[in-house]
Protein backbone atom coordinates (compact mmCIF):
# COMPACT_ATOMS: atom_id res chain seq x y z
CA UNK A 1 0.00 0.00 0.00
CA UNK A 2 1.31 3.47 -0.85
CA UNK A 3 1.15 6.18 1.83
CA UNK A 4 -1.54 8.77 1.05
CA UNK A 5 -0.46 12.25 -0.02
CA UNK A 6 -0.73 15.00 2.62
CA UNK A 7 -3.73 17.28 2.44
CA UNK A 8 -1.59 20.10 1.07
CA UNK A 9 -0.14 17.91 -1.64
CA UNK A 10 1.08 20.79 -3.81
CA UNK A 11 3.56 22.04 -1.23
CA UNK A 12 4.58 18.46 -0.42
CA UNK A 13 5.26 17.67 -4.08
CA UNK A 14 7.20 20.91 -4.47
CA UNK A 15 9.45 20.05 -1.54
CA UNK A 16 10.01 16.52 -2.84
CA UNK A 17 10.80 17.80 -6.32
CA UNK A 18 13.32 20.31 -4.97
CA UNK A 19 14.94 17.62 -2.83
CA UNK A 20 15.24 15.17 -5.73
CA UNK A 21 16.59 17.84 -8.07
CA UNK A 22 18.91 19.25 -5.37
CA UNK A 23 17.31 22.58 -6.11
CA UNK A 24 16.32 25.32 -3.69
CA UNK A 25 14.25 28.45 -4.18
CA UNK A 26 14.74 31.88 -2.65
CA UNK A 27 13.07 35.27 -2.42
CA UNK A 28 14.71 38.60 -1.60
CA UNK A 29 12.84 41.69 -0.40
CA UNK A 30 15.33 44.26 -1.65
CA UNK A 31 14.00 47.26 0.39
CA UNK A 32 13.87 45.33 3.67
CA UNK A 33 16.93 43.20 2.82
CA UNK A 34 14.95 40.19 3.98
CA UNK A 35 15.73 36.85 2.31
CA UNK A 36 13.56 33.77 2.52
CA UNK A 37 14.98 30.37 1.64
CA UNK A 38 13.12 27.14 0.99
CA UNK A 39 13.99 24.12 3.15
CA UNK A 40 16.10 22.62 0.36
CA UNK A 41 17.95 25.93 -0.06
CA UNK A 42 19.15 25.67 3.55
CA UNK A 43 20.23 22.06 2.97
CA UNK A 44 22.25 23.06 -0.09
CA UNK A 45 24.34 25.19 2.28
CA UNK A 46 24.50 22.48 4.97
CA UNK A 47 22.00 24.02 7.39
CA UNK A 48 18.76 22.86 8.88
CA UNK A 49 15.76 24.94 7.72
CA UNK A 50 15.62 28.23 9.68
CA UNK A 51 18.92 27.57 11.45
CA UNK A 52 20.36 31.01 10.59
CA UNK A 53 18.79 34.33 9.56
CA UNK A 54 19.43 35.14 5.90
CA UNK A 55 20.26 38.51 4.37
CA UNK A 56 21.94 39.37 1.09
CA UNK A 57 25.19 39.86 3.01
CA UNK A 58 24.81 36.44 4.63
CA UNK A 59 24.38 34.93 1.19
CA UNK A 60 27.49 36.69 -0.19
CA UNK A 61 29.55 35.57 2.82
CA UNK A 62 28.84 31.97 1.85
CA UNK A 63 30.06 32.50 -1.73
CA UNK A 64 33.66 31.45 -2.34
CA UNK A 65 35.93 34.49 -1.87
CA UNK A 66 37.25 34.18 -5.43
CA UNK A 67 33.71 34.33 -6.84
CA UNK A 68 32.19 36.87 -4.44
CA UNK A 69 32.82 40.07 -6.41
CA UNK A 70 31.62 38.50 -9.67
CA UNK A 71 28.37 37.32 -8.03
CA UNK A 72 27.70 40.78 -6.58
CA UNK A 73 28.24 42.35 -10.03
CA UNK A 74 25.80 39.89 -11.65
CA UNK A 75 23.07 40.67 -9.12
CA UNK A 76 23.65 44.44 -9.31
CA UNK A 77 23.68 44.28 -13.09
CA UNK A 78 20.34 42.43 -13.13
CA UNK A 79 18.77 45.11 -10.90
CA UNK A 80 20.25 47.95 -12.98
CA UNK A 81 18.98 46.44 -16.24
CA UNK A 82 15.70 45.18 -14.74
CA UNK A 83 16.48 41.76 -16.28
CA UNK A 84 16.76 38.09 -15.44
CA UNK A 85 20.17 36.60 -14.66
CA UNK A 86 21.90 33.26 -14.64
CA UNK A 87 25.18 32.55 -12.95
CA UNK A 88 27.43 29.79 -11.65
CA UNK A 89 29.30 30.15 -8.39
CA UNK A 90 31.16 28.15 -5.79
CA UNK A 91 29.82 28.25 -2.24
CA UNK A 92 31.20 27.29 1.15
CA UNK A 93 28.86 25.16 3.24
CA UNK A 94 28.50 25.20 7.01
CA UNK A 95 31.14 22.45 7.37
CA UNK A 96 33.61 24.31 5.09
CA UNK A 97 33.16 22.03 2.11
CA UNK A 98 32.73 23.54 -1.33
CA UNK A 99 29.89 22.99 -3.78
CA UNK A 100 29.05 24.48 -7.17
CA UNK A 101 25.62 26.06 -7.70
CA UNK A 102 23.85 27.29 -10.79
CA UNK A 103 21.67 30.30 -9.89
CA UNK A 104 18.83 31.90 -11.84
CA UNK A 105 16.84 34.96 -10.77
CA UNK A 106 14.24 37.46 -11.91
CA UNK A 107 13.75 41.08 -10.82
CA UNK A 108 10.29 42.49 -9.94
CA UNK A 109 9.55 46.22 -10.09
CA UNK A 110 7.15 48.56 -8.31
CA UNK A 111 4.80 50.98 -10.06
CA UNK A 112 7.64 53.46 -10.41
CA UNK A 113 9.82 50.89 -12.17
CA UNK A 114 12.18 50.41 -9.25
CA UNK A 115 13.45 46.92 -8.23
CA UNK A 116 11.66 45.79 -5.07
CA UNK A 117 11.87 42.02 -5.11
CA UNK A 118 13.90 39.22 -6.63
CA UNK A 119 13.10 35.54 -6.75
CA UNK A 120 15.09 32.66 -8.07
CA UNK A 121 16.39 29.13 -7.72
CA UNK A 122 19.76 27.48 -7.07
CA UNK A 123 20.72 23.97 -8.13
CA UNK A 124 23.70 21.94 -6.91
CA UNK A 125 25.66 20.95 -10.06
CA UNK A 126 28.88 19.81 -8.33
CA UNK A 127 28.70 16.20 -9.50
CA UNK A 128 27.50 17.23 -12.96
CA UNK A 129 30.42 19.64 -13.33
CA UNK A 130 32.88 17.00 -12.13
CA UNK A 131 31.43 14.51 -14.62
CA UNK A 132 31.70 17.07 -17.42
CA UNK A 133 35.31 17.83 -16.46
CA UNK A 134 36.09 14.12 -16.43
CA UNK A 135 34.45 13.76 -19.83
CA UNK A 136 36.61 16.60 -21.16
CA UNK A 137 39.73 14.97 -19.71
CA UNK A 138 38.75 11.62 -21.18
CA UNK A 139 38.12 13.20 -24.58
CA UNK A 140 41.44 15.06 -24.48
CA UNK A 141 43.22 11.88 -23.41
CA UNK A 142 41.57 9.94 -26.22
CA UNK A 143 42.47 12.64 -28.73
CA UNK A 144 46.07 12.59 -27.48
CA UNK A 145 46.19 8.80 -27.75
CA UNK A 146 44.73 8.88 -31.24
CA UNK A 147 47.22 11.58 -32.27
CA UNK A 148 50.10 9.61 -30.78
CA UNK A 149 48.99 6.38 -32.42
CA UNK A 150 48.48 8.17 -35.73
CA UNK A 151 52.00 9.59 -35.49
CA UNK A 152 53.35 6.15 -34.62
CA UNK A 153 51.59 4.60 -37.58
CA UNK A 154 52.84 7.36 -39.86
CA UNK A 155 56.36 6.82 -38.53
CA UNK A 156 55.98 3.07 -39.01
CA UNK A 157 54.87 3.56 -42.60
CA UNK A 158 57.73 5.99 -43.17
CA UNK A 159 60.22 3.58 -41.58
CA UNK A 160 58.85 0.75 -43.68
CA UNK A 161 59.27 2.78 -46.85
CA UNK A 162 62.79 3.81 -45.88
CA UNK A 163 63.59 0.22 -44.99
CA UNK A 164 62.24 -1.12 -48.27
CA UNK A 165 64.34 1.40 -50.18
CA UNK A 166 67.51 0.64 -48.22
CA UNK A 167 66.97 -3.13 -48.08
CA UNK A 168 66.26 -3.44 -51.79
CA UNK A 169 69.46 -1.53 -52.55
CA UNK A 170 71.60 -3.35 -49.99
CA UNK A 171 70.42 -6.82 -50.97
CA UNK A 172 70.54 -6.17 -54.69
CA UNK A 173 74.11 -4.79 -54.69
CA UNK A 174 75.87 -7.99 -53.51
CA UNK A 175 73.56 -10.14 -55.61
CA UNK A 176 74.45 -8.20 -58.74
CA UNK A 177 78.14 -8.43 -57.90
CA UNK A 178 77.75 -12.13 -57.11
CA UNK A 179 76.14 -12.83 -60.48
CA UNK A 180 78.92 -10.97 -62.31
CA UNK A 181 81.66 -12.87 -60.45
CA UNK A 182 80.01 -16.22 -61.11
CA UNK A 183 79.75 -15.35 -64.80
CA UNK A 184 83.45 -14.50 -64.82
CA UNK A 185 84.28 -17.84 -63.20
CA UNK A 186 82.15 -19.64 -65.76
CA UNK A 187 83.89 -17.86 -68.66
CA UNK A 188 87.34 -18.58 -67.19
CA UNK A 189 86.54 -22.28 -66.91
CA UNK A 190 85.13 -22.46 -70.43
CA UNK A 191 88.03 -20.50 -71.94
CA UNK A 192 90.21 -22.58 -74.24
CA UNK A 193 93.35 -23.95 -72.67
CA UNK A 194 94.14 -24.55 -69.07
CA UNK A 195 92.20 -22.24 -66.75
CA UNK A 196 93.98 -19.61 -64.72
CA UNK A 197 93.45 -21.14 -61.27
CA UNK A 198 94.83 -18.12 -59.43
CA UNK A 199 92.42 -15.80 -61.20
CA UNK A 200 89.49 -18.11 -60.44
CA UNK A 201 90.56 -18.31 -56.79
CA UNK A 202 90.55 -14.48 -56.57
CA UNK A 203 87.07 -14.36 -58.07
CA UNK A 204 85.83 -17.01 -55.66
CA UNK A 205 87.26 -15.06 -52.68
CA UNK A 206 85.39 -11.94 -53.82
CA UNK A 207 82.27 -14.05 -54.29
CA UNK A 208 82.65 -15.42 -50.78
CA UNK A 209 82.83 -11.88 -49.38
CA UNK A 210 79.58 -10.99 -51.17
CA UNK A 211 77.92 -14.12 -49.78
CA UNK A 212 79.15 -13.23 -46.29
CA UNK A 213 77.73 -9.74 -46.71
CA UNK A 214 74.34 -11.14 -47.72
CA UNK A 215 74.47 -13.50 -44.75
CA UNK A 216 75.20 -10.57 -42.42
CA UNK A 217 72.29 -8.53 -43.79
CA UNK A 218 69.91 -11.44 -43.35
CA UNK A 219 71.19 -12.07 -39.80
CA UNK A 220 70.53 -8.42 -38.94
CA UNK A 221 66.98 -8.71 -40.27
CA UNK A 222 66.39 -11.90 -38.26
CA UNK A 223 67.75 -10.27 -35.10
CA UNK A 224 65.57 -7.19 -35.61
CA UNK A 225 62.54 -9.43 -36.05
CA UNK A 226 63.42 -11.39 -32.89
CA UNK A 227 63.76 -8.16 -30.91
CA UNK A 228 60.39 -6.90 -32.12
CA UNK A 229 58.68 -10.17 -31.15
CA UNK A 230 60.62 -10.36 -27.85
CA UNK A 231 62.23 -13.64 -28.90
CA UNK A 232 65.88 -12.60 -28.65
CA UNK A 233 67.35 -15.21 -26.30
CA UNK A 234 70.62 -15.06 -24.37
CA UNK A 235 72.93 -18.03 -23.64
CA UNK A 236 74.61 -16.86 -20.46
CA UNK A 237 77.97 -18.22 -19.35
CA UNK A 238 81.05 -16.95 -17.45
CA UNK A 239 83.53 -15.16 -19.74
CA UNK A 240 86.30 -12.59 -19.79
CA UNK A 241 85.29 -9.47 -21.71
CA UNK A 242 88.88 -8.31 -22.23
CA UNK A 243 89.79 -11.62 -23.84
CA UNK A 244 86.81 -11.39 -26.15
CA UNK A 245 87.67 -7.81 -27.15
CA UNK A 246 91.23 -8.83 -28.05
CA UNK A 247 90.06 -11.81 -30.11
CA UNK A 248 87.35 -9.92 -32.00
CA UNK A 249 89.58 -6.95 -32.82
CA UNK A 250 92.28 -9.28 -34.04
CA UNK A 251 89.73 -10.80 -36.42
CA UNK A 252 88.66 -7.33 -37.56
CA UNK A 253 92.23 -6.10 -38.00
CA UNK A 254 92.16 -6.47 -41.82
CA UNK A 255 89.05 -4.29 -42.10
CA UNK A 256 90.55 -1.64 -39.82
CA UNK A 257 93.78 -1.68 -41.77
CA UNK A 258 91.92 -1.36 -45.07
CA UNK A 259 89.98 1.62 -43.64
CA UNK A 260 93.30 3.16 -42.48
CA UNK A 261 92.18 3.16 -38.85
CA UNK A 262 94.72 2.96 -36.03
CA UNK A 263 93.80 0.94 -32.95
CA UNK A 264 94.56 1.45 -29.25
CA UNK A 265 93.45 -1.01 -26.57
CA UNK A 266 93.20 -0.34 -22.82
CA UNK A 267 91.95 -3.56 -21.28
CA UNK A 268 91.95 -4.65 -17.65
CA UNK A 269 93.29 -8.18 -17.46
CA UNK A 270 90.30 -9.71 -15.70
CA UNK A 271 86.86 -8.32 -16.69
CA UNK A 272 84.88 -11.45 -15.89
CA UNK A 273 81.12 -11.69 -15.88
CA UNK A 274 78.15 -13.79 -16.92
CA UNK A 275 77.06 -12.80 -20.42
CA UNK A 276 76.22 -14.20 -23.84
CA UNK A 277 79.59 -14.38 -25.60
CA UNK A 278 78.07 -14.53 -29.09
CA UNK A 279 75.92 -11.45 -28.51
CA UNK A 280 78.79 -9.46 -27.00
CA UNK A 281 80.89 -10.38 -30.01
CA UNK A 282 78.03 -9.08 -32.17
CA UNK A 283 78.12 -5.77 -30.26
CA UNK A 284 81.84 -5.34 -30.93
CA UNK A 285 81.54 -6.30 -34.59
CA UNK A 286 78.67 -3.83 -35.13
CA UNK A 287 80.43 -0.95 -33.37
CA UNK A 288 83.74 -1.48 -35.20
CA UNK A 289 81.95 -2.01 -38.52
CA UNK A 290 80.26 1.36 -38.03
CA UNK A 291 83.66 2.98 -37.58
CA UNK A 292 84.95 1.35 -40.75
CA UNK A 293 81.89 2.59 -42.66
CA UNK A 294 81.43 6.06 -41.20
CA UNK A 295 84.85 7.05 -39.85
CA UNK A 296 87.62 5.62 -42.06
CA UNK A 297 91.06 6.95 -41.29
CA UNK A 298 90.21 7.71 -37.64
CA UNK A 299 91.96 6.70 -34.43
CA UNK A 300 90.06 3.98 -32.60
CA UNK A 301 90.30 3.42 -28.86
CA UNK A 302 88.63 0.50 -27.08
CA UNK A 303 88.58 0.19 -23.30
CA UNK A 304 87.28 -2.52 -20.94
CA UNK A 305 87.24 -2.26 -17.15
CA UNK A 306 85.15 -2.99 -14.05
CA UNK A 307 83.61 -0.56 -11.57
CA UNK A 308 80.96 -0.86 -8.85
CA UNK A 309 79.75 -4.29 -9.94
CA UNK A 310 79.59 -3.40 -13.63
CA UNK A 311 81.78 -4.04 -16.66
CA UNK A 312 82.39 -0.90 -18.70
CA UNK A 313 83.13 -1.10 -22.40
CA UNK A 314 83.80 2.02 -24.47
CA UNK A 315 84.53 2.34 -28.17
CA UNK A 316 85.75 5.75 -29.33
CA UNK A 317 86.71 7.04 -32.78
CA UNK A 318 87.99 10.42 -33.95
CA UNK A 319 85.84 10.45 -37.09
CA UNK A 320 83.42 13.12 -38.31
CA UNK A 321 80.78 12.36 -35.66
CA UNK A 322 77.05 11.97 -36.07
CA UNK A 323 75.03 14.81 -37.66
CA UNK A 324 72.69 16.78 -35.39
CA UNK A 325 69.55 15.58 -37.19
CA UNK A 326 70.41 11.93 -36.52
CA UNK A 327 72.13 12.08 -33.13
CA UNK A 328 68.89 12.03 -31.12
CA UNK A 329 67.70 8.72 -32.56
CA UNK A 330 70.67 6.56 -33.66
CA UNK A 331 69.32 3.52 -31.81
CA UNK A 332 66.06 3.40 -33.81
CA UNK A 333 65.48 0.76 -36.46
CA UNK A 334 66.55 1.61 -40.02
CA UNK A 335 68.32 4.75 -38.78
CA UNK A 336 71.70 5.33 -40.37
CA UNK A 337 74.26 7.84 -39.16
CA UNK A 338 74.37 9.46 -42.58
CA UNK A 339 72.18 9.76 -45.64
CA UNK A 340 75.11 9.14 -47.97
CA UNK A 341 74.21 6.56 -50.58
CA UNK A 342 77.74 5.14 -50.70
CA UNK A 343 77.48 3.91 -47.08
CA UNK A 344 76.20 0.35 -46.86
CA UNK A 345 73.89 -1.15 -44.27
CA UNK A 346 70.25 -1.44 -43.23
CA UNK A 347 70.48 0.94 -40.27
CA UNK A 348 69.97 -1.90 -37.77
CA UNK A 349 73.43 -2.10 -36.16
CA UNK A 350 72.99 0.25 -33.20
CA UNK A 351 69.37 -0.84 -32.76
CA UNK A 352 70.57 -4.42 -32.30
CA UNK A 353 73.45 -3.31 -30.04
CA UNK A 354 71.08 -1.39 -27.76
CA UNK A 355 68.65 -4.32 -27.61
CA UNK A 356 71.41 -6.79 -26.67
CA UNK A 357 72.69 -4.43 -23.95
CA UNK A 358 69.19 -3.96 -22.53
CA UNK A 359 68.62 -7.73 -22.65
CA UNK A 360 71.67 -8.00 -20.37
CA UNK A 361 70.04 -5.39 -18.06
CA UNK A 362 72.77 -2.92 -19.03
CA UNK A 363 72.85 0.65 -20.28
CA UNK A 364 74.30 2.28 -23.38
CA UNK A 365 75.20 5.92 -23.98
CA UNK A 366 76.32 7.61 -27.17
CA UNK A 367 78.31 10.86 -27.22
CA UNK A 368 78.95 12.51 -30.55
CA UNK A 369 78.92 15.70 -32.52
CA UNK A 370 80.04 17.01 -35.90
CA UNK A 371 83.85 16.99 -35.92
CA UNK A 372 84.07 15.55 -32.39
CA UNK A 373 84.09 11.85 -33.15
CA UNK A 374 81.82 9.28 -31.52
CA UNK A 375 82.05 7.44 -28.21
CA UNK A 376 79.77 4.54 -27.27
CA UNK A 377 79.80 3.63 -23.57
CA UNK A 378 78.24 0.36 -22.39
CA UNK A 379 77.74 -0.78 -18.77
CA UNK A 380 76.84 -4.40 -18.08
CA UNK A 381 76.14 -5.95 -14.67
CA UNK A 382 78.80 -8.55 -13.92
CA UNK A 383 76.04 -11.06 -13.24
CA UNK A 384 73.23 -10.76 -15.80
CA UNK A 385 69.90 -11.87 -14.26
CA UNK A 386 68.34 -14.82 -16.04
CA UNK A 387 65.42 -13.63 -18.26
Amino acid sequence: MHAPLPADSSEFLLKQAQSLARLGSWEWDIRQDAVRWSEQMYRLYGYEPGEIPITFETYLNHVHPSDRDAVARVVQGAMAQRSEFENQERIQRKDGSERVLRSCGRVFLDDAGQPVRMIGVCQDITEQQAAEAELVRAREDLEARVAQRTAELAEAVSSRDVFMSIASHELKTPLTSLKLRLSSVERAIQRAGAPNLESIADLLRITQRQVDRLDGLIEDLLDASSIQTRQLRLRLAPMNLSTLVSEVLQQLSPQLTEAKCSLKLELERDVTGTWDVTRLEQILVNLVSNIVKYAPGSEVEVRASTRDGFAELSVHDTGPGIPDEVRGSPFERFRRATNANHVRGLGLGLYIVRSIVEQHRGTIELQSGPGLGTRVCIRLPLATPAP
